[in-house]
């Protein structure tokens, strides 16, 4: 039997810390030795919160790159992508937001905290809704993601 397949990422909308590293990093590391990895920069996702600073995560997906690099994950090991440059991903995005009404996101209570916080609009938490499910469609495909996305499936 061949090596599972993981998908997890992060979103660039800053610099990393110590609770990138401890909390997700050092474990990336570990998983591209057993696992086929993919790790994803989710520079679309970052639009949902800097929407109004598109350069500050343009810059912030090369910085995140070259942290992802610094810290041991391996090219030749792991699949280290942008978001934005597979189409793919945007297009499950926009069928899975047509299957999540407004109501039933606002049920979510990190959807209902993030959309405070942010003060964004509903159709940006629909989308938002839509491209993780989108990334959990990849799991039923053969792909693990992070468990805290199951609360994004509707």
């Amino acid at each position: 039997m061949g090596k599972k397949t993981i998908l997890t990422g992060l979103r660039p909308t800053g610099n990393l810390h110590l609770g990138h590293y401890f909390g997700a990093l050092t474990n990336w590391v570990k998983l591209q030795d057993t696992y086929n990895s993919y790790f994803e920069i989710a520079d679309v996702q970052a639009l949902t919160d800097n929407f109004n600073n598109p350069a500050k995560v343009r810059k912030n997906v090369r910085e995140t790159t070259i942290d992802l690099l610094s810290v041991g994950i391996d090219p030749n090991k792991a699949t280290i992508f942008v978001q934005s440059m597979i189409p793919e991903i945007a297009e499950l995005t926009v069928y899975f937001s047509n299957l999540v009404t407004i109501a039933r996101l606002y049920r979510n209570p990190t959807v209902k905290n993030e959309a405070k916080q942010m003060g964004c609009y509903e159709v940006t938490l629909n989308v938002w809704a839509g491209n993780t499910s989108a990334e959990k469609f990849y799991e039923k495909m053969g792909m693990r993601t992070k468990e805290r996305q199951m609360e994004y499936i509707l």
